[in-house]
């Protein structure tokens, strides 16, 4: 195939685009997501717990860790700042754009692979998650090396030992996809091969997917964590497998806070009316502060008592005015992340 402007011309185009996704790395961070991410990181290197995530001393369950783990190692080494705290985000859309271009060089020709790169790169949005902290650029990273690995695999099978190298990384990389962000990992590698084997009307594939190594591998690398955090956090597994997805309470806020003495006192605290003649303010700022680390967990609000009384004594105007006289963030979910 021939490209329609000179291979130069291209190249500098691509440095462009290197040298402004450089430096996104050191723009603030925007909330809520780049700051709720970035501080889940930074207390994990700060705490050493890497098994249980939190946000602002709140056990965090939403995703798993991977994300968390390579920030945290960033911020380690780096020191805490908006540049360690995109890093792996950055790395991960480089990394993307590098398995596609292999991969077309594997299937086709070296045209190929650099018409599929730029193609890539040439995607708003994909630029622009490779610059923001959210975990969808390492599920990309993942997935895309999982579906990748298995095209690579499906064009060596006359080859038996590298199909089976290549099919145990796509293995590996399903598993990482898992770590990134959940059991999203593994419904969009999936989907894909259902539409390929429906389309094709071909289950062979099935066959050929090596499983009597590849799930003791993906188990290998996906299940530790899941195995140590449900260990360290009995509640963890009610909360991450079936609260999200069939709607069942969260988790109990006791054990999430692993405080309950604090608990009661918010609920009591929560009791008095902000508008009560000569109500204290420190019993407001308890039921305030209540109010603001059970949004900030991302629990529910509305399923614990002491929010819902927090609600009826306290209208948002003056929540949030509340905040501001007692030094609490002015939005809910805002970290405390600052670099």
């Amino acid at each position: 195939m021939t490209l329609p402007l000179p291979r130069w011309v291209l190249l500098a185009l691509a440095a462009a685009a290197l040298a402004s996704g450089i430096d996104n790395l050191t723009r603030p961070l925007a909330n809520p997501d780049e700051g709720r991410y970035s501080e889940i990181s930074r207390e994990m290197a700060a705490t050493g717990d890497w098994v249980t995530p939190r946000l602002n001393g709140i056990k965090y369950f939403e995703k798993p860790p991977l994300q968390y783990w390579a920030s945290a190692a960033a911020f380690k080494a780096f020191g805490e700042n908006e540049a360690a705290a995109r890093l792996y985000v950055g790395l991960c859309g480089l990394l993307t754009v590098l398995i596609v271009a292999y991969t077309a060089l594997r299937l086709w020709d070296a045209e190929a692979a650099f018409a599929a790169a730029l193609v890539l790169v040439s995607s708003p949005y994909f630029m622009a998650l490779g610059g923001i902290v959210t975990l969808d650029m390492g599920l990309t990273l993942w997935t895309t090396a999982t579906l990748c690995a298995l095209l690579i695999a499906e064009h060596s099978r006359e080859r038996p030992r590298e199909h089976r190298r290549w099919m145990l990384a796509s293995w590996a990389g399903m598993a990482l996809a898992v770590l990134s962000k959940g059991l999203v990992g593994i419904v969009f590698p999936g989907a894909a091969l259902f539409f390929y084997c429906v389309l094709r009307r071909d289950l062979s594939i099935l066959r050929r997917l090596e499983w009597l190594f590849g799930l003791p591998l993906f188990f290998a690398i996906a299940a530790p964590w899941f195995i140590a955090v449900s260990a360290a956090n009995p509640e963890f597994a009610r909360f991450f497998f079936i609260h999200p997805r069939v709607g069942i309470p969260a988790m109990d806020v006791r054990a999430a806070r692993g405080d309950s003495a604090r608990l009661a006192r918010g609920r009591r605290f929560a009791r008095i009316p902000a508008n009560a003649p000569g109500a204290p303010l420190e019993r407001v700022r308890g039921a305030l502060l209540q109010r603001l680390e059970l949004q900030a967990s991302r629990v529910h609000p509305a399923r614990i008592p002491a929010a819902r009384a927090c609600d009826r004594a306290l209208p948002r105007d003056r929540l949030h005015a509340l905040a501001r006289l007692v030094g609490s963030p002015g939005r809910a979910d805002r970290p405390r992340t600052r670099f």
